[in-house]
């Protein structure tokens, strides 16, 4: 009994071990890097650089499942992400000009979603873009965070907008009693039925920059 229950362990143990393929993706940039890249941040920040081969990988593999080790303030913050479908594969994009591109034909993107390891009620998402990577999400103790590419530099960046020496200048001004703005004469929001659909569904033409899907 007691050989059934070691096994049983093992193989619990084991499963949970492969069941997340880890791909060391983000390594810290060396010295001589980050001192050569001047940014108006405080130290809550690492330059990083991508290992392309393990980037190709995922763009490759698309694991359902994914770990992945950033490094940041002398550490390394591991993520525990999992696939999400953000976009179907029989999506079609129209440009203006009238061509249809088929995005499965185009595109490896892959998107993920997870938390961070050993910080509770932490949140991040991460986009594999065919040209680039970007992540936000949020570590409790530390703030909103974000990994994205440096301008003018093969490097990326991981910050935490504590960082941000000016502070984040984004203010949301609207009014708490702003239900109080939309009482229109002849409209109250008090609706007892769903209203019903009129005619066909509207249109919608977005003129967006290839990048957002590629």
């Amino acid at each position: 009994m007691k050989k059934i229950y070691l096994l049983s362990t093992l193989f619990l143990t084991c499963f949970s071990l492969f069941g997340q393929t880890e791909y060391e993706i983000f390594q810290l940039a060396n010295a001589e890097v980050t001192e050569s890249i001047k940014l108006d941040l405080t130290n809550e920040h690492s330059i990083i650089e991508i290992n392309q081969t393990k980037w190709e990988a995922l763009l490759n593999d698309h694991p359902e499942e994914l770990n992945i080790q950033i490094p940041f303030q002398g550490e390394l913050l591991n993520l525990r992400m999992s696939k999400v479908e953000l976009i179907k594969n029989n999506f079609v994009v129209r440009t203006s000009s009238g061509k249809d591109i088929k995005y499965n034909k185009v595109s490896k993107s892959v998107f993920y979603q997870g938390v961070f390891e050993g910080y509770e009620n932490s949140h991040f998402a991460l986009s594999i873009l065919n040209k680039e990577i970007i992540g936000i999400g949020s570590i409790p103790g530390i703030g909103d965070v974000n990994l994205g590419k440096l301008n003018s530099f093969e490097q990326y960046i991981f910050f935490s907008e504590a960082a941000l020496s000016h502070g984040n200048p984004f203010a949301c001004n609207a009014p708490e009693d702003f239900e109080d703005d939309l009482i229109l004469e002849g409209f109250s929001p008090d609706i007892p039925e769903p209203a019903g659909l009129e005619g066909e569904c509207v249109g919608v033409y977005f003129e967006i920059d290839e990048d957002i899907y590629l």
